[in-house]
Formats: C-alpha cells, structure tokens, sequence
C-alpha cells in the first residue's frame, strides 16, 4: 500500500515542479517584455507594446508608427523581401534577423576571413546589379554602401565577437528601399 502512495505523492510533486518552472518562465518574460517597453517608451516617447514568442527569440515591437520584428538564435529566417543574394558565402550561419515596414537586416557568421568575404563582395555585387557607393576597408573591419533600383544597403564585416566561437567572421547588412 505505501508504494502506490508515495509513487502518487512524487508524481504530484513532479507536476507541481513542472507546472511551476513553466508559469514562472512565462512571469518573468512577461516582466522582462514590460520592462523592456518602459524603457524604448522613456527614450522615444512612443507608445511601445512588446511580444515574444514560445521560444523567447523572436520578438516583435508595434509602435504607432508601425511594427519591427527582431529574431535570434537557432531558427533565424530571411526576412521577407530581402535579397538573399547579398549573403555571398556558402556557409553563412544566421544568427538575428530584423524587418520593419521599411528595410530589414541580418547577421551572419562564416568561417571565411574578413578580407576574402570583403573581397568577394567588391567582385561579385557589381555582376549582380549592385553599385558599389563607399568602401572601406580599414583592416579590422570592413564596410560596404551599395545601391541598386531604388534599393540601398550597408554591409559590416569584422571579427566574430559572438558567444557563438564556431565562425571567424560575423557580417550584418542592412537593406531598405530607398525614398
């Protein structure tokens, strides 16, 4: 007779601790999302309302001026409407994406060295439509404005500072159309 209940007293006490870990990890994002809005509200003085998904990395911000959705970690997607074709190497790891109803960005890790992604896309955009507007290449880090149909976009690349060590060098590119 004991086994049956102490089996039933640990089950209940499993459940409780389950049911316990899960509500406290939805209180504390949901602190942490309004703590978040008070803060972007006292610096921009808009009206800010904070969502995050299942995962805690995708978040989204709606203000009266429209929305912006940010997303990071393992299951990072293009934003829609970006040029893929911007990402020149064939083993970019996507870390964070980001749209909004005027551009978008990503950032991306690859094992290539700064100078031959830098490189690639000095040779490569043109053949793909693209002007090449600025360049710099100032050794540790590298910048690119580029332009094409009304289209604009910057492009960083430097040495991967992420937690993520699995890549040398981390590149973002932010694409809007232009006005």
């Amino acid at each position: 007779m004991k086994k049956p209940l102490v089996f039933g007293i640990v089950l209940v006490l499993i459940v409780l601790a389950l049911v316990g870990y899960f509500a406290s990890r939805r209180i504390n994002q949901s602190a942490g999302e309004e703590t978040l809005e008070k803060m972007i509200e006292a610096q921009t003085g808009a009206k800010v309302d904070i969502k995050s998904g299942s995962n805690g990395q995708d978040i989204t911000i709606k203000t009266e001026d429209g929305q912006t959705q940010y997303s990071a970690g393992g299951d990072v997607k293009f934003p829609d409407g970006f040029p893929q074709q911007l990402v020149l190497v064939n083993d970019a790891k996507l870390m964070m994406a980001s749209s909004s109803e005027t551009g978008s960005s990503v950032t991306y890790l690859t094992n290539s060295d700064q100078t031959s992604v830098f490189n690639n896309y000095v040779s490569d955009l043109p053949g793909l439509g693209w002007k090449i507007v600025m360049q710099v290449n100032a050794g540790e880090g590298k910048m690119l404005n580029i332009s094409k149909d009304g289209e604009a976009a910057y492009i960083t690349i430097g040495d991967n500072d992420s937690k993520d060590k699995s890549a040398k060098t981390m590149v973002n590119i932010v694409w809007a159309k232009e006005e």
